[in-house]
């Protein structure tokens, strides 16, 4: 077992054969939109991190994660049961497809940090196979299946590398589904972005779209990620 992740409010036991906590996670779980968000879905939670920022951040919000890589799941279920909020957190060991073709609850925000890679070298490590690469949970299938289960006004959040935009655009035009909020982020002040959240939806609105710096060019968290980030940081 690694050394744990310490937050403010809870903290994140964290394993070799698992992926550590890291900021893109945290980013995600730290920048959705909770407005109206009640039922909660978390597509691979690996240590469970961005399940348990929604749960502090959301009082009202009940969430379930689900897992196919066995010991990530049973690292979630240790630190979901030793959070603050274990009554209100739950994670399955489950596939993506037979999760939604056995559902009938529908949520308020189905939320991941999925699998990205796609033409690579793919590692034959296990672990980082499966949380690296998206043979078992390909992009098209999280959109299209999310929707299925997915409430009337709710919305699916993901972040993804920059680089799998345009694909990203045209999975949701074959979807029928719309961009509600873009952020752009951009590792450093003159960097170009690398990665993207997007939150979709059933409604076409003009999404609101904004631009997150994550270091200054002293390698320090910028003050926009900061702030978001100062509810859970323990040295913010």
């Amino acid at each position: 077992m690694s050394l744990p992740f310490r937050f403010k409010e809870f903290q994140v036991q964290q394993a070799e054969n698992v992926f550590k906590v890291g900021t893109d996670a945290c980013i995600l779980a730290a920048a959705v939109n909770q407005e109206d968000v009640l039922n909660v879905l978390e597509i691979g939670s690996g240590t469970g991190v961005i399940s348990l920022m929604i749960a502090q951040r959301n009082s009202n919000a009940k969430i379930t994660a689900i897992e196919i890589q066995e010991s990530a799941y049973q690292l979630s279920k240790t630190n979901f049961a030793q959070s603050p909020w274990n009554d209100r957190l739950n994670v399955l060991h489950v596939s993506w497809d037979k999760y939604v073709n056995s559902q009938i609850q529908e949520y308020d925000l189905i939320i991941s940090n999925p699998p990205y890679f796609t033409n690579s070298l793919q590692n034959n490590i296990e672990h980082k196979r499966i949380a690296r690469h998206d043979a078992l949970l390909p992009l098209a299938d999280i959109i299209n299946s999310g929707k299925k289960i997915l409430s009337p006004n709710g919305k699916i959040a993901l972040i993804l590398p920059m680089s799998r935009r345009l694909n990203f655009l045209k999975l949701l035009e074959l979807a029928n589904l719309f961009e509600h909020r873009f952020i752009e982020i951009h590792p450093k002040p003159n960097s170009k972005a690398n990665r993207f959240i997007s939150e979709i939806g059933f409604s076409q609105i003009n999404p609101l779209a904004t631009k997150l710096i994550v270091y200054s060019d002293l390698n320090k968290l910028s003050n926009e990620t900061a702030t978001i980030l100062k509810p859970f940081y323990l040295h913010l």
